[in-house]
């Protein structure tokens, strides 16, 4: 199929990508995975480098924030989703560690969930964790930063890659691997997702 053919496509140009910058993994893949069809194409690519380079299937971390009732639910439905996909998951709740609202409750959820995927990715002896941004989003967060009035050197967008320290301490690879794909170009030709946006199916 054409799905199959682009996924071939973006993993050989992933591969290339990674080794030319000596990013290859060298254990099993963390994956920041939220059920969309983002996250999806980050583990789903995880899963077959995965398999070409001998390593176990990714760890998918599902974040549950806790946020509107339900998310439990959907959190669950999300990891039990991605086992079925042939990946493993686990679920994280934070919703303890978040009171109030606003933004600050906003920058708070962003660094414990980081924290959250990180901790599991490392006490998994992973050497990398995977985000599902793509160009597109690296677009919105220049141009959030510029109306914000962002100094010339905080406009810088998206890093590729980049260092993350687990709350333990180790050291992981931050990797987007969708950075260099717009969405339209990443997701139609992997996947056909519902209305609800959580789960998907495969095409190829």
């Amino acid at each position: 199929r054409d799905g199959s053919k682009e996924e071939s496509s973006m993993l050989r140009e992933l591969v290339r990508r990674l080794r030319s910058a000596g990013l290859l993994p060298r254990s099993r893949v963390g994956v920041a995975l939220s059920g969309g069809p983002d996250s999806t194409a980050a583990a789903l690519l995880a899963r077959d480098l995965s398999f070409l380079l001998g390593y176990p299937p990714p760890l998918c971390v599902v974040v549950e924030h806790g946020i509107r009732d339900g998310s439990k639910e959907e959190a669950d439905k999300v990891a039990e989703h991605a086992i079925r996909l042939g990946l493993d998951a686990q679920v994280h709740s934070i919703a303890h560690l978040l009171r109030g609202s606003g933004k600050a409750v906003q920058e708070r959820a962003r660094a414990e969930r980081y924290d959250a995927l990180t901790t599991a990715a490392s006490k998994e002896g992973c050497d990398q964790v995977w985000t599902g941004h793509h160009r597109d989003d690296a677009v919105e967060t220049t141009l959030f930063r510029l109306l914000r009035h962002s100094s010339w050197q905080g406009l810088a967008s998206i890093d590729y890659a980049r260092t993350l320290y687990a709350p333990d301490g180790r050291q992981l690879q931050l990797i987007r691997p969708l950075l260099p794909h717009t969405k339209v170009r990443a997701m139609p030709q992997l996947f056909e997702w519902n209305n609800t946006n959580l789960f998907v199916t495969i095409l190829c």
